[in-house]
């Protein structure tokens, strides 16, 4: 589903909209995550286990990381733990075919054989939701964000593909000191 199409703007919209707003507020972050994995998986729904996956990855990680009595070391271990995993799925979407297509290529300069490539589908938004599920665990892990609900629901603004510009970004940097106080967090 694109922006642009007619199912998205006279059927999909619509729908959202309206049960947003019908349903009491504590359940609307979760119906914000169900119909945005809904709007992913669209195209291609496998999709969705990969990020439904990586949202469960984030979520543990994130607890480990907030839990009270956590040392540095078990904290250390689980920023590792979601780096590697999120940088991982990224590289191997982003250039598994590439590295295997060069590497059939070198095989064949120096007459050895080839190896079958196995087709890989590049899912849309995988770096701008891998990156900001990065930032979020580095941010818990720094301590310059706290986890603010017990759900995987509670953080869909990632999930969302839409963003939150916060008060220490560049961008913002020249405006902050003209913004109303109630504007800043």
């Amino acid at each position: 589903m694109v922006f642009t199409t007619h199912i998205f703007v006279f059927y999909f919209l619509p729908l959202f909209l309206l049960v947003c707003y019908l349903l009491p507020f504590r359940f609307r972050n979760l119906w914000i995550t169900v119909a945005s994995y809904f709007f992913y998986g669209w195209w291609q729904p496998w999709f969705v286990c990969l990020m439904l996956f990586t949202t469960v990855m984030d979520f543990i990680w994130g607890k480990v990381i907030t839990r009270p009595g956590a040392t540095r070391a078990q904290q250390r271990l689980a920023v590792t733990a979601c780096v590697v995993t999120n940088l991982g799925f990224l590289g191997f979407f982003k250039y598994y075919m590439f590295g295997a297509a060069t590497l059939n290529e070198l095989l064949a300069a120096v007459g050895f054989g080839q190896f079958r490539v196995l087709r890989v589908v590049l899912p849309i938004g995988i770096s701008f939701y891998t990156f900001h599920s990065l930032t979020y665990i580095l941010d818990l892990y720094r301590a310059t964000r706290r986890r603010r609900n017990r759900s995987p629901t509670s953080r869909p603004s990632w999930r969302c593909f839409r963003t939150w510009w916060r008060d220490r970004s560049s961008a913002t940097r020249p405006w902050r000191r003209n913004w109303p106080s109630g504007s800043r967090r």
